[in-house]
């Protein structure tokens, strides 16, 4: 399965649910809510509601605001981003900084996380011909975009997941 963009990943999570709780389908275009989910002759049947993503959580509210402090001075903001994440940096890029903080968040990351989606979709938004083919990579390099750009994104982004858990 391809993503919409050439940086999505093509990983895709099923989480049963148990009881009430239909479950989590994690897809390269989000995380959706799995109705129904058959195997019927060594064959997996799912019924996924893609019409709606799941909503955010608190802990996509912690995933920003822990971005945020990684990327707190222009002393330690990489600009020049590859999209590869070493381990224990001295400069975190937008998307480095982003993967941190949902691996110490969540615990392991997923490219269609909440708050990784309302990044991306607060930066298709400001983010005009400063994004190309890779919109985080691209837009923390562009020449233009300031670490109060970044910082801006970031809060725009946190904002609209408060919004949308309430």
């Amino acid at each position: 399965m391809e993503g919409r963009q050439p940086e999505d990943p093509t990983r895709f999570d099923v989480i049963f649910g148990r009881d009430s709780n239909p479950g989590l389908a994690k897809t390269p275009f989000g995380w959706f809510r799995l109705e129904a989910a058959r195997l019927e002759g060594g064959r997996l049947n799912l019924t996924i509601l893609g019409n709606k993503q799941l909503p955010p959580t608190t802990d996509d509210i912690r995933i920003i605001q822990r971005a945020m402090a990684l990327l707190s001075d222009v002393k330690v903001w990489n600009k020049d981003d590859d999209r590869n994440c070493p381990p224990n940096p001295q400069k975190w890029s937008v998307f480095c900084a982003l993967m941190q903080a949902t691996q110490e968040v969540s615990g392991g990351v997923h490219y269609r996380q909440p708050a990784l989606q309302a990044v991306r979709e607060v930066v298709n938004e400001v983010g005009g011909t400063r994004v190309n083919k890779h919109r985080l990579m691209d837009y923390n390099n562009h020449p233009d975009t300031t670490l109060n750009d970044i910082h801006n994104m970031l809060r725009m982004a946190q904002t609209r997941l408060a919004e949308r858990l309430r």
